[in-house]
């Protein structure tokens, strides 16, 4: 991963399970540090809850605004990457278009707001 990944910048956010996954997470921080990639943020970042509920897609988003990272990684199931992906988005277009999630639902909604402001998100491993 840490070969890979520094490929896409120095800054990490590390987003992972914390009840299930310690073992796990310590090894992708592991990894990105021995290839020279900084972990914004001070260490692993709580993912989310199940069906990912729009306060820890804001909570995610608050630490990718804050610390900018370069790249996200993320450790989990399904609802702790659907989080990320939410949460990659606003913190995208939020600004350009409108920081309400609700805005987005809907097929082709993400896609077009990336291509009316001409961004992309960060990349998401």
């Amino acid at each position: 991963l840490g070969d890979i990944a520094k490929k896409f910048g120095k800054r990490a956010l590390v987003v992972g399970n914390e009840t299930f996954l310690q073992d796990l997470n310590a090894k992708i921080i592991d990894n990105l540090k021995k290839a020279g990639v900084e972990i914004v943020g001070g260490g692993v970042v709580p993912d989310a809850k199940p069906n990912a509920p729009r306060e820890d897609v804001y909570r995610t988003e608050s630490y990718i605004l804050h610390y900018k990272p370069d790249f996200i990684v993320v450790a989990g199931g399904g609802s702790g990457i659907d989080c990320v992906k939410a949460a990659n988005m606003l913190a995208t277009v939020g600004a350009l278009e409108t920081p309400e999630i609700d805005h987005y639902f809907g097929t082709g909604m993400v896609t077009e707001a990336y291509k009316k402001h001409n961004v992309k998100a960060l990349p998401l491993f």
